[in-house]
């Protein structure tokens, strides 16, 4: 249901539109009817054009009061259902998606990320692991690169991800490249990448979201792109373990979910934020 109201909310204008017309046309038939009234010689002729005159006046006031309900739903109904069902958070600077937060002090509450598909609807609210859940894959702390292969909607998949360094200081930006491979679906949006650097209790180090080289809506099917993101630290005095999580989003959508439902993945690596 709020996705049929959702619908209707985005082409409102149709309605005013259509209930402006039809208003003009009664109102004409209203002008007509005053207009034969007085020219009217017998009574029966009176009585007829006020008759035709009240129907064009009610008919008008009807469909202007059609007008009005559907700008009230439009405005204010339809908002208030989002709200109510879209999860809550603080966005972050640049993404307009929510920074995790986490509500325990020894890191045993999980920290809590909001999704969204690209659709009027939102996907469930999805979790950051905590630091005592086993990673999604078996991490490599070791190895600066690796493969991934993590489709993401119907048009894109994550084939490999690449760090400047395992060990990095936050005084330098981690430079991060990530190739993907476009597939059939092909993109109706040019939908943004978002990678977020993340501590071992869920603290945002650091982030960096922008669109690929090539936008999403220009990729080819089975070709192959790369794209670089220099992650900058926003926490530079946190020392210890770290992980990236990578996304696909749209500023007024929301985020793609992936083929097990989330809307991110975490790349299989570790890093080490060390002191200089």
């Amino acid at each position: 249901m709020t996705v049929v109201l959702q619908t209707l909310a985005e082409f409102a204008w149709v309605a005013y539109v259509l209930c402006a017309a039809i208003v003009a046309y009664y109102v004409w038939r209203a002008l007509a009817a005053r207009r034969d009234r007085s020219r009217a010689l017998f009574t029966v002729e009176r009585d007829t054009a006020n008759r035709r005159l009240a129907q064009a006046c009610a008919m008008a006031v009807i469909v202007s009061l059609i007008a009005v309900a559907v700008f009230v739903g439009a405005t204010f109904v339809v908002p208030a259902l989002e709200s109510s069902t879209s999860p809550l958070g603080t966005p972050t600077r640049s993404a307009g998606l929510d920074q995790p937060t986490s509500t325990g002090g020894d890191g045993s509450t999980p920290a809590i990320l909001p999704t969204a598909t690209p659709t009027p609807t939102r996907a469930p609210m999805m979790t950051v692991p905590p630091p005592d859940t086993p990673w999604p894959t078996e991490p490599s702390s070791g190895e600066a690169y690796g493969t991934v292969y993590v489709q993401f909607g119907d048009f894109a998949e994550l084939v490999s991800y690449e760090v400047s360094s395992i060990e990095v200081t936050a005084s330098q930006p981690l430079v991060l490249t990530l190739t993907w491979e476009a597939l059939e679906g092909g993109a109706t949006r040019n939908y943004l990448v978002f990678t977020h650097l993340l501590a071992e209790g869920g603290e945002l180090l650091g982030q960096h979201d922008g669109g690929p080289a090539i936008p999403m809506m220009e990729w080819v099917a089975g070709e192959t792109i790369t794209d670089t993101h220099p992650i900058e630290f926003q926490n530079q005095t946190y020392v210890g373990p770290a992980y990236i999580l990578v996304g696909i989003y749209d500023p007024e959508a929301g985020r793609v979910v992936t083929e097990s439902g989330a809307d991110f993945v975490q790349l299989p690596v570790i890093l080490e934020i060390v002191t200089e």
